[in-house]
């Protein structure tokens, strides 16, 4: 499965960072390493559920449970703060996400 990163998205002025599959928008041209890893750990969670089946689930926690705390984004924002790996880092530098 693959994303690919888009930079400098002006039009996002409602997030930072957002994974709408088979993109990755940051709205900045250089994001911060805890915005990168919040995102990527959405792509994870796109891979491990499938994309249809995502995207259902989050639409409907969304609906029941609001944004701050949908499981999904809970799950992202505790593992924000981990380190980028080398190969996130390699992923973020070419501009591809490959799972």
């Amino acid at each position: 499965m693959k994303f690919y990163i888009l930079k400098r998205c002006w039009w996002m002025f409602w997030a930072d960072g957002m994974v709408v599959w088979p993109f990755v928008f940051f709205r900045q041209r250089s994001p911060s390493g805890w915005l990168i890893r919040h995102e990527f750990q959405h792509c994870y969670q796109v891979r491990e559920r499938g994309i249809w089946g995502f995207y259902t689930r989050y639409l409907k926690l969304l609906i029941t449970h609001g944004y701050r705390k949908h499981p999904d984004e809970v799950e992202a924002y505790r593992k924000q703060y981990e380190p980028l790996t080398p190969q996130e880092r390699h992923w973020y530098n070419n501009r591809k996400v490959e799972l």
